[in-house]
């Protein structure tokens, strides 16, 4: 980096630090492959980009996001046993997207 090699003062500052970070860590490529992925649910995460106080509407919102991914009826969601193992995916089934598979493929 031009910092590095002293053509330039170093900023001092927080994105800087974040960005020097990220250069060392060699699955970054993949995150950001990941994050692309996940991103396909823009309204829900436009609407969490904020500093206002949304936990009040975060339940519903996860309750939709959910219904969005799969069929399931309000009530059944409600008693959903989230630590009934049969019901966990292995994380071999999880798709993280062919940006970041293709990524980790190649390192």
């Amino acid at each position: 980096m031009w910092i590095k090699a002293k053509n330039l003062p170093n900023p001092r500052s927080s994105s800087y630090d974040t960005i020097v970070e990220a250069r060392m860590n060699p699955f970054i490529l993949a995150k950001l492959h990941f994050f692309m992925s996940v991103s396909s649910f823009p309204p829900f995460l436009t609407k969490y980009q904020t500093d206002a106080p949304m936990i009040p509407f975060l339940g519903r919102d996860l309750e939709d996001l959910i219904r969005t991914s799969v069929d399931v009826s309000p009530v059944k969601l409600v008693k959903l046993d989230v630590t009934d193992q049969k019901l966990w995916v292995s994380p071999k089934q999880v798709d993280i997207g062919i940006g970041a598979t293709t990524a980790l493929k190649v390192m």
